[in-house]
């Protein structure tokens, strides 16, 4: 999942050059593009289920508040500043984990979780210095961690109603109709014809990686793996997006020093032995009472 997001950083320039700053419109053709092929698989799939007041919080929270929050901390604060505040996601997971899972950990995870936490610091030293700390910025930030943590926790107990698969397409279905509503608004749409005429074959493999790749996949697993992990463990997995996005950045042609480096294991040790000290939480439903909520 980790590695999925972290190389998405290779095609996600190019794809915004082409689509000339229409970002809404990339968003909702990406979620479009990971949608269709879902359709194959729909099998089983109930319809009322879009509509359930428990899937629809999940989708408010995660995309639509989280890629908005995500989309003007971009604009509002320096990628070395999003770097060191993004850093803190395992804290902030396990304070949701904590809060709203009751979920506890022995005291030796939180030794490993410091260790992720100070090589996910160190990897984003490598992206340079802070140039400027806008408050905006970092409230955007802090607000897409927040947003992160509430959907996992959403995610978690929506297990106990809905398979992953149901949660995914869920996602994508409403990612594609927010985004596409965000993008006809902001006018977007109509130089959606132009755009799309001039996509090369690697803008379309680029596209179809944002969409099958980062969206799709890796949704997905995400769901997954909070149906069989707790909500504090997949946050300290988060952080090996940082190893992936440095290696995605070798793949650019751009300088890893040690800092990433030492960074990139310092977050492989933790991540690797908090596992070994997890704290977990499995929510169950009856099938009669599955039943009942969708009917």
């Amino acid at each position: 999942m980790s590695i999925i997001t972290g190389a998405q950083y290779i095609f996600l320039k190019p794809a915004l050059e082409k689509f000339e700053g229409a970002f809404m419109l990339l968003l909702a053709i990406r979620f479009i593009a990971a949608l269709l092929p879902m359709l194959f698989f729909l099998k089983g799939f109930k319809a009322k289920v879009l509509i359930n007041k428990r899937i629809l919080l999940i989708c408010l929270v995660q995309p639509v508040a989280n890629v908005i929050a995500q989309t003007y901390a971009a604009s509002a604060a320096d990628a070395a500043l999003i770097a060191y505040l993004t850093a803190l996601c395992p804290l902030t997971m396990y304070l949701a984990g904590r809060i709203f899972m009751k979920e506890t950990a022995p005291p030796q995870f939180f030794i490993f979780m410091a260790v992720s936490v100070a090589g996910a610091i160190l990897s984003a030293s490598a992206k340079g210095q802070v140039e400027r700390i806008s408050i905006a910025g970092v409230l955007w930030i802090i607000s897409s961690l927040v947003f992160r943590g509430l959907y996992s926790v959403q995610a978690k107990k929506g297990q106990a109603f809905f398979s992953p698969a149901e949660i995914t397409i869920s996602q994508m279905f409403w990612g594609a109709v927010v985004f596409g509503v965000a993008s006809i608004l902001a006018g977007e749409i109509f130089d959606a014809p132009r755009l799309l005429r001039s996509l090369g074959i690697w803008d379309i493999a680029a596209i179809g990686y944002l969409s099958l790749g980062s969206l799709a996949l890796a949704y997905g697993f995400n769901n997954f793996v909070l149906g069989n992990l707790s909500v504090t463990m997949s946050g300290m997995l988060n952080n090996l997006t940082f190893v992936s996005t440095l290696a995605s950045g070798f793949v650019l042609g751009e300088p890893i020093g040690w800092q990433g480096l030492a960074g990139s294991a310092l977050i492989v040790f933790g991540v690797y032995f908090s596992a070994r000290s997890k704290a977990d939480y499995e929510p169950k439903i009856s099938d009669a009472a599955r039943k009942k909520l969708l009917g």
